[in-house]
């Protein structure tokens, strides 16, 4: 039970961080989002240079191309991550490890 409770704290935790960021991103504050992207990166030891990445942007669809995309990959023998937004019931749905919803602990 004890273990349940520490999860629960670091995922209710996790979930109240990441709605700050988004919350403060929609705020009107500006922040130079690129530079934003390198610095997490550089403080995570993540080589953008080295990252094989696809970015899907507009205005209508991006989901459901996400959603193929990452399923043609996945098929493809690559490892997939996914993150779409919003999520529908739980937080966890926006982000995907080889087409698995994270589970609490690894949100945490």
């Amino acid at each position: 039970r004890m273990a349940e409770e520490f999860i629960d704290k670091g995922y209710d935790q996790a979930v109240e961080t990441l709605g700050s960021l988004i919350v403060a991103g929609r705020a009107g504050q500006k922040i130079d989002v690129l530079q934003h992207v390198r610095d997490s990166c550089a403080k995570l030891n993540v080589d953008l240079a080295a990252l094989r990445c696809v970015h899907i942007a507009g205005t209508k669809g991006k989901g459901s191309t996400s959603s193929y995309t990452e399923r043609i990959l996945r098929e493809a023998g690559y490892k997939t991550g996914l993150y779409t937004s919003p999520h529908l019931v739980d937080v966890r749905e926006r982000f995907r490890v080889n087409g698995q919803v994270l589970s609490k602990e690894r949100f945490s």
